[in-house]
């Protein structure tokens, strides 16, 4: 598909090819993938929701462009190739046979080796209706103030798949963790290579408010949550606002 160039320092294009690849299938088999997928996803998870509790924050008639620029992300809610459970997954269970099949499908302690893709699959599976009670409270996707915290927390387990609080890979990613993006986006970065990548990265993590094309664009739907980037100038990621050129 044709990509579209996002504003990042190194020519590095955003867009259609990314998010194809970051959620693809066999991306999703991973929690990499699943967390590279969310991140790029999360502000438009309201274009794909069908469940008849969230009716009123499907935001596909607000933002039609954008939600068909976003059409890949649809894999994380809907995970069997993209098609539509016809109810909710969870509507005839009761709470505790809820928390149950979350537990028996996504519990592995504090176990790598127990990550398998057919563990990452199945948690997916029962997790895939409830992620938006892990997007950043601030978005329009986020549905934990819709659903309310009691049924957000019987999914628990499922937050693991898509935040970086599950398995740190190395050093710079824990400081990553660690530091907010004005602690590590400062004028120094143009003196330390270590500084300029975790600033990168962490600022990555909100690509969408970097984006040049409209379609790929949530800098205007999510302006609040974007400006708390805003030290991502430092290495050179710029907003782009409707009619700015």
């Amino acid at each position: 598909g044709a990509g579209s160039t996002a504003q990042y320092p190194s020519g590095n294009t955003g867009g259609a090819n990314q998010l194809e690849d970051v959620c693809s299938e066999s991306s999703l088999q991973t929690l990499d993938g699943l967390r590279s997928c969310h991140n790029r996803c999360q502000t438009h998870l309201c274009c794909f929701t069908t469940d008849p509790k969230l009716a009123d924050q499907n935001c596909a008639g607000l933002i039609p462009a954008g939600c068909s620029a976003y059409e890949p992300c649809k894999k994380l809610i809907f995970p069997s190739a993209g098609t539509e459970p016809a109810v909710s997954p969870t509507a005839l269970l009761t709470q505790e046979e809820t928390e149950k099949q979350v537990y028996d499908a996504c519990y592995f302690g504090n176990d790598p080796t127990r990550v398998t893709e057919e563990l990452v699959t199945n948690c997916h599976a029962v997790c895939a209706q409830r992620l938006c009670c892990f997007s950043d409270y601030i978005l329009q996707s986020s549905c934990r103030a819709t659903l309310g915290d009691d049924e957000c927390e019987l999914y628990s387990l499922c937050e693991q798949l898509v935040t970086e609080t599950g398995v740190v890979s190395d050093a710079l990613e824990e400081e990553e963790n660690e530091f907010s993006v004005d602690e590590l986006c400062i004028d120094k970065v143009t003196i330390y290579s270590t500084l300029k990548t975790a600033c990168e990265d962490t600022c990555d993590k909100r690509s969408c408010c970097f984006e040049s094309d409209p379609a790929y664009s949530c800098y205007d739907m999510e302006k609040d949550w974007c400006d708390e980037y805003e030290a991502c100038a430092f290495v050179d990621y710029k907003f782009y606002e409707k009619g700015s050129t």
